[in-house]
């Protein structure tokens, strides 16, 4: 499975102009009571991916609509939380993060797609090179995501290992039926 990858730069400002875009941190754009819906209450707002972005870079996402990570960091380990919604966008979440502003810089961050390997990508088989030395039995799975936090701008809200990987796991089967569900998070050093 072909890995898409992607180069996390800061973004100067966050306005209409870019509330859309694919970013991590930042001010998700969700659809009508989409917030209250998926119970986000508790939930850190890691990334947001706008698929229309990478409809020509994948051919396993839909071609539209957005896919959004999360995780409930106030348990732990961590409870990832994944969702796809293709409504119409109608609601700018500023601040979603703000509750957890302790842990640093969680501003919004542009993922720029099809760049050079850095580590971050979505969308791949399992890097057989790492430890996965988890609890998890990744017989099935591929990565959905991973972020390299050697590779985090500096400053960045650290969510685990500062120098280690952010991996979120899915099965294949749920993959291609769009069943995030069951999507694992791994977290762990170098």
């Amino acid at each position: 499975m072909e890995k898409l990858y992607f180069k996390i730069r800061k973004m100067e400002v966050e306005d209409s102009s870019n509330y859309e875009i694919s970013k991590m941190f930042g001010s998700p754009v969700f659809p009508t009571d989409f917030f209250e819906k998926n119970k986000l209450n508790d939930d850190f707002f890691l990334l947001q991916i706008n698929l229309e972005e990478i409809k020509d870079m994948q051919n396993i996402l839909p071609k539209e609509g957005y896919l959004y990570f999360f995780l409930n960091i106030l348990e732990y380990p961590y409870v990832p939380k994944v969702l796809y919604t293709k409504e119409e966008i109608t609601t700018v979440y500023d601040d979603i993060n703000e509750v957890f502003e302790e842990m640093g810089d969680y501003h919004g961050y542009e993922l720029v797609f099809g760049s050079d390997d850095e580590g971050h990508f979505i969308i791949g088989d399992i890097d057989p090179n790492l430890d996965l030395d988890c609890e998890i039995d990744t017989t099935g799975y591929v990565t959905l995501l991973q972020i390299d936090s050697l590779n985090l701008p500096n400053n960045i809200c650290q969510l685990g290992e500062p120098d280690g990987w952010y991996i979120f796991l899915i099965k294949e089967d749920d993959l291609r039926d769009l069943n995030f569900k069951n999507v694992k998070f791994v977290s762990f050093g170098s």
